[in-house]
């Protein structure tokens, strides 16, 4: 609601504007959605698909949009993935040098059977990962970048960095 209320009250701002299809979506991910499940849970889903809709026909080009259009349709489901297409394959000219960012696209990709474009994604998250990996001071809260001299004191997957390799795998 809090989120709703916000987007209301600037509805210029697309930022503001994509976060509530965001927010619905984690409605049903939360309390006994995230147990138990049920129709309830089913109805934030559809209902986050139907406002990331809204949104990216206001602003067919806002990342943001883009971005939770994609987490809105990343279910298992022919009916429900196929719609996250679009965003799949328009999101990838908006954002750069974001390793979550750039691997997003993966996952409708992968669920569509889409092999190529999935690798294509998830090889970008994973360059975008290291080169932010090598920063001076990246990744300081964990061991440090990597660094097999030292052995490898990092959480590999710090800040879900490489999350990307998971789904290559996959």
């Amino acid at each position: 609601a809090n989120v709703s209320a916000l987007a209301a009250a600037y509805p210029d701002d697309p930022t503001a504007g994509s976060f509530v299809p965001f927010a619905t979506l984690a409605l049903g991910s939360v309390g006994s959605c995230a147990s138990v499940g049920g129709p309830e849970c089913d109805a934030y889903a559809q209902k986050a698909r139907e406002l990331a809709a809204a949104a990216y026909a206001r602003n067919r080009n806002f990342p943001g949009t883009l971005h939770y259009g994609m987490h809105a349709h990343d279910y298992p489901n022919a009916s429900v993935y196929n719609g996250g297409l679009e965003y799949a394959r328009q999101y990838p000219a908006k954002v750069r040098d974001a390793c979550h960012s750039l691997h997003m696209p993966s996952h409708i990709f992968d669920r569509a059977g889409q092999w190529r474009d999935a690798a294509a994604a998830n090889g970008a998250s994973v360059a975008a990962a290291d080169a932010f990996a090598r920063l001076p001071g990246a990744l300081g809260d964990r061991g440090g970048p990597i660094n097999a001299s030292r052995g490898f004191g990092f959480a590999f997957n710090a800040g879900n960095l490489y999350h990307s390799l998971e789904y290559e795998a996959y």
